[in-house]
């Protein structure tokens, strides 16, 4: 039973990171130098114009990983969830999808805390 969620639990994980990427894998591509009106397109639907320059490729990468965090949150706090309904009164594992919930939790607020300090300070740097 444990490899069977592991296994889907690896599959879904899979799945998101390989979609995540999709869209950008499929961007349009010219070979005649100009793009064809696609960027003032994107710009006046209102969607994000990226540049070139490193700090927006970081800031790109950032909230990329910081997506994917927050989907693997999701599936920790789902996990745990289904977990505890199914316990059926054991304690073991009640406390076990607690612990997974609780550390999930946790690791959230890390990542958001070490994100709005790195943010906080680079900004105060500017």
């Amino acid at each position: 039973m444990k490899t069977y969620i592991k296994t889907i639990l690896f599959t879904l994980l899979l799945g998101v990171v390989t979609l995540g990427f999709a869209p950008t894998l499929q961007a349009a591509t010219t070979t005649g130098g100009g793009d064809y009106g696609l960027t003032a397109t994107a710009v006046a639907s209102g969607l994000k114009s990226y540049g070139k320059d490193l700090p927006t490729l970081v800031g790109n990468i950032i909230g990329t990983a910081l997506a994917m965090i927050g989907v693997f949150f999701f599936i920790l706090v789902t996990y745990g969830g289904i977990l505890w309904m199914t316990a059926r009164g054991n304690d073991d594992i009640a406390k076990k999808a607690l612990g997974t919930i609780i550390a999930a939790v946790i690791g959230m607020l890390i990542v958001l805390g070490a994100y709005g300090l790195t943010n906080f300070i680079i900004n105060a740097v500017k």
